[in-house]
């Protein structure tokens, strides 16, 4: 494998994280805004940071050659081949992406935890007078976001061999 091969396929792996990363990002920004009142100057801001997100990840993924390119990543080393043993392409992204998923879902994971454990102490308390224990609909929403985030890095872990050929 070229050193070349290598930069694109880091800078593929990385932008299929800055898109997941971006996306759960923006989500509870979007419910927040969704829930308490639309403005102008909001829409349009939302609208341009998902633009501008998509525009990155086309950019990082199908120009990603062109990227290494011109910043020159793959000069300066001594030899124009990388050893890497027996692994090939897709193992290398198969690789990146079990980190990633790993990643997003361990993250989640504690997150997810204490609202499953909110939501279900809200569903059997009985005495509602202790507004520091209780639960509002926007912490559910959250809850949802964090189930979702949580599914996706395990999906991403269980399907990876799937998303490496869709990758290359």
């Amino acid at each position: 494998m070229t050193k070349r091969d290598l930069f694109i396929l880091i800078i593929k792996l990385f932008a299929l994280y800055a898109l997941i990363t971006s996306v759960f990002g923006i989500l509870p920004i979007l419910t927040s805004t969704i829930q308490l009142e639309l403005n102008t100057f909001d829409v349009v801001y939302l609208f341009a940071y998902i633009a501008f997100f998509c525009f990155l990840f086309y950019l990082l993924t199908i120009k990603s050659d062109k990227i290494v390119t011109l910043l020159k990543l793959d000069k300066g080393f001594d030899s124009d081949f990388i050893q890497l043993g027996n692994l090939e392409k897709t193992q290398i992204i198969q690789l990146g992406l079990i980190i990633i998923g790993g990643l997003i879902f361990i993250s989640n994971l504690p997150e997810l935890m204490v609202g499953i454990f909110n939501l279900f102490k809200s569903n059997v308390q009985t005495d509602f007078d202790d507004t520091l224990g209780s639960i509002t609909p926007h912490d559910n929403t959250y809850l949802a976001i964090d189930f979702i985030r949580a599914l996706m890095g395990y999906l991403i872990l269980t399907n990876h061999e799937y998303l490496a050929k869709k990758l290359l």
